[in-house]
């Protein structure tokens, strides 16, 4: 606004102008469609470093050929990155009880994308579990829930990511109604109600009847109580009582010192717990040992003494697996059944090229505002000229109306230059040649993490669509991913080693060599 000027000075006025600065287009956002160990089905997934890669489609998998691809994109300089999932396998899942026994959640291994459920199937699944807890607010009413990865390191099940639900209500018109709150911010799973109406699942780990605190008083001073975890093995713990608890705290406290004392070498049960929860007594073994295991169930036994009658933990308990887990294969405890998640095969090139109405294969691409460059790695394995085109016949059409380019990989067993040349030609009457395609040669050898290192031959196409993202972002897109400055980073070698004449062959009828 104008304002009045009284005294010496510089002045400055900004006036609004309609001119603005164009902003640029990314030109090497990477699409990749193939065989991940992770990840929703059919679903576009944006990656930005090799650290989103490894939490959302599980980094570099074996008998996935397009991780190895994502792998080099990132080693080799590229940034954003979209991962479209394909193929099927085994979706874990599990469904849990109350405690009057009826059906309360079931849980899918997944997640929520534009509000459909989408399963993300393998082994993972078998790494879930979860626990569920009343100490909350309203423990009546509400509970916590977590879900969390774990991962195998020397028999020992380590932690690796953790979701955590507080306050969650089973009432559906609740603000923080579990399904809803799930359902909407988990990376692991989905859930659904069963049949059981508004009662919660069951907490997990033991849990003691309710305890009455005037009873504590009248305790024996010596007592003795077998825990049996229905391996075979009984811990029998001795307790002195003459000091009498007064609390249901005190209760458990002393319960989890007798605990501790008996196996204070073993951390199954040297690191257990024994809390107060709510009006009961909660028994939880220690998680950082090789005999642990998420489906085992504590049972008690009062031996001698009264304290397990008092404290309502024999006879009246409530038996519980220490976690709920996809991978139990004898559900127990308030667990009533349980899927294990298994890996696909390798998918077929009517999973990768995909339905454009139900966007699968490559046209889940339609849920993505930009993409510049398709890989799809596993289509130059089907086995012929034939089924590479099923596939890059319309991935090529794609990428003309979607202004994106397609580089498309040798067969794994062309490893000269005879080679080459003869299925260039067959792939060029199957149509394959166009201005938005690439094709590379020979295949790169890389060090294989799976394997100790060693040398494992993959498709180029992941390596140079790094090499272009990083060329364009050092130096811009109208420079060529080529000459001394393109070097490919990771690669130690090729499955061919050509010489400057065989290069020349090559590259006057298309195949960048």
């Amino acid at each position: 606004m104008p304002v009045a000027l009284t005294y010496p000075g510089v002045y400055i006025q900004e006036i609004p102008s309609g001119a603005r600065s164009i902003s640029g287009v990314a030109t090497s956002i990477a699409a990749f469609v193939g065989n991940f160990s992770r990840g929703p089905l059919d679903t576009p997934v944006r990656m930005f470093h090799v650290g989103d890669f490894e939490k959302h489609m599980g980094g570099v998998e074996r008998n996935s050929e397009t991780s190895y691809a994502v792998s080099q994109f990132y080693a080799n300089g590229g940034g954003e990155a979209i991962a479209i999932r394909v193929g099927g396998g085994t979706t874990g899942s599990m469904e849990v009880e109350s405690w009057d026994g009826a059906a309360s959640l079931v849980f899918d291994a997944g997640r929520q994308f534009q509000d459909q459920q989408v399963d993300d199937p393998g082994s993972w699944n078998n790494h879930i579990r979860v626990d569920i807890d009343y100490l909350t607010s309203d423990p009546a009413n509400l509970f916590n829930l977590s879900v969390t990865e774990i991962n195998h390191v020397d028999g020992l099940e380590v932690p690796v990511r953790s979701e955590v639900y507080r306050n969650v209500s089973m009432v559906e018109t609740h603000s923080r109604y579990v399904v809803s709150v799930v359902n909407d911010d988990s990376q692991m799973v989905f859930i659904s109600k069963g049949t059981v109406g508004n009662s919660m699942p069951a907490p997990t780990g033991y849990y003691s009847g309710v305890q009455t605190i005037a009873n504590y008083a009248g305790m024996a001073d010596n007592n003795a109580m077998d825990i049996d975890l229905g391996n075979g093995t009984t811990l029998s713990v001795a307790l002195d009582a003459t000091t009498k608890p007064t609390t249901i705290a005190e209760a458990a406290l002393m319960l989890q010192n007798a605990i501790r004392d008996t196996q204070p070498a073993d951390p199954l049960w040297a690191q257990c717990q024994v809390v107060a929860r709510g009006d009961r007594i909660a028994i939880y073994t220690g998680r950082n040992s090789t005999d642990y295991r998420a489906g085992q169930v504590v049972s008690i036994a009062d031996t001698a003494g009264d304290f397990g009658a008092v404290t309502g933990l024999a006879g009246s308990g409530e038996a519980n697996v220490q976690q709920y887990a996809m991978n139990t294969a004898a559900p127990a405890g308030f667990q009533s059944a349980a899927t294990a998640g298994a890996n696909g095969a390798a998918p077929t090139a009517a999973q990768l090229r995909g339905n454009r109405n139900l966007r699968t294969g490559i046209y889940a691409l339609e849920d993505v505002d930009l993409f510049n460059l398709l890989v799809i790695p596993e289509a130059s394995g089907l086995g012929s000229v034939a089924n590479l085109s099923s596939v890059m016949s319309p991935a090529i059409s794609y990428c003309e109306e979607q202004r994106a380019f397609l580089l498309i990989d040798p067969p794994p067993d062309a490893n000269s230059t005879e080679e080459a040349i003869a299925w260039l030609d067959e792939a060029a009457g199957a149509g394959l040649r166009h201005r938005n395609t690439a094709a590379f040669y020979p295949s790169v050898q890389i060090p294989d993490p799976q394997n100790d290192n060693r040398l494992r031959t993959i498709a180029p196409s992941g390596t140079i669509a790094g090499l272009m993202a990083r060329k364009d972002g050092d130096e811009g897109v109208w420079t060529a991913a080529a000459g001394i400055t393109a070097s490919l980073r990771n690669v130690i070698s090729f499955n061919h080693t050509m010489t400057n004449n065989e290069i020349g062959q090559l590259n006057p009828i298309g195949l960048i060599a």
